[in-house]
């Protein structure tokens, strides 16, 4: 179903400097930077953060379900409930006790900008209530608060999303842990098996639905690894459910097979909320096994195959048949007519 959301738009990117030789600049073309933190690469820029979000709907906000914040036209203030607020406060002064040394509190603050520090963020908070009655309005009491330890909110880019930035478009460079370091595609490739046993299908099935002009996010509330979507979460509901498998020649990959009880859920799963399964299988040249893909020339050789999954109805089966009867019927009356 279409969502009343703001235009799509599209990005043009030019590889950067470990492909092409030229060094990157803003002069030239458009590029962004994040730090890989052990799971997942974070955007902390608010131009790449709006950039990334709006040219290609790549990452996750923080803070946000979907659209992060920075990213959003219209900056309103947060509202939250009452116990919300509350919890906010007890976990300030929790971290407040925590902090015993005195020189680690003063480095602390003087690394903080004091101006943030002292305006914090301002929120909205309204009452715990549930009711949905005439009244709802009148019982929320709406305040405004100042909260001095907010976090300023990133994105959070799967591996998956990282690496197509970086290798498939080149527009991404990607810093170590402590931000010190520029991890070329081999060194982040490799963190990413050593992390994910399964990431060079998932990789591989990611840079296949993306090429193929389908917005790729993250499957795990329904129960795949990826969801197809068309043109991107503002437009449209997701339309495939996707789980990858990988095969390694002419044999499986030795992973535990799919049983009915869990097809069936997940098939299930997918049709109350208007999606259906994909299976994509990737199948790695013969001779191959996983420590053969140390580098990202060889996922080049790798083939994807994938399998549409619909539930056979019994009752939609019965409708169609008699439909192919009653056109059979028709048609064998008209060529009587003309005899």
């Amino acid at each position: 179903m279409a969502k009343n959301e703001r235009p799509l738009m599209i990005q043009v990117t030019v590889l950067i400097v470990f492909e092409t030789g030229i060094p990157a600049h803003h002069a030239i073309w458009k590029s962004f930077s994040g730090r890989f933190n052990g799971d997942c690469v974070e955007v902390c820029d608010v131009e790449d953060i709006s950039s990334l979000y709006n040219m290609g709907f790549f990452g996750k906000g923080s803070f946000s379900r979907g659209l992060p914040r920075p990213a959003r036209k219209v900056q309103q203030p947060e509202i939250i409930r009452e116990r919300q607020w509350k919890r906010r406060c007890t976990w300030q002064e929790e971290s407040e006790c925590s902090v015993k040394d005195g020189s680690l509190e003063k480095e602390y603050r003087d690394e903080s900008p004091s101006q943030d520090s002292d305006r914090g963020t301002e929120l909205i908070v309204i009452a715990d209530t549930d009711t949905e009655g005439d009244d709802f309005i009148s019982h929320l009491r709406p305040r405004i608060e100042n909260d001095k330890n907010s976090s300023p909110e990133v994105l959070n880019l799967l591996l998956e999303e990282a690496l197509f930035l970086s290798y498939g478009l080149g527009c991404l460079y990607i810093f170590d842990t402590y931000g010190q370091k520029i991890l070329s595609c081999l060194e982040f490739w490799s963190l990413c098996v050593e992390l994910d046993n399964r990431f060079i299908q998932r990789y591989v099935t990611y840079h296949h639905f993306r090429s193929k002009g389908w917005v790729v996010k993250s499957g795990l509330k329904f129960g795949g690894d990826f969801l197809l979507y068309k043109n991107g979460p503002s437009f449209f509901h997701a339309s495939y459910v996707v789980r990858t498998e990988v095969i390694f020649g002419k044999t499986d990959s030795g992973t535990k097979e799919l049983d009915w009880t869990t097809l069936m859920g997940l098939n299930r799963l997918a049709e109350t909320s208007g999606k259906e399964v994909l299976f994509c299988y990737v199948i790695c040249p013969e001779n191959t096994m996983p420590s053969h893909l140390v580098s990202l020339t060889m996922i080049k050789k790798c083939k994807v195959h994938e399998v549409l999954v619909r539930r056979w109805q019994s009752s939609v089966a019965r409708i169609d048949k008699c439909s192919e009867v009653k056109q059979d019927v028709v048609l064998d009356i008209h060529s009587e007519e003309d005899e």
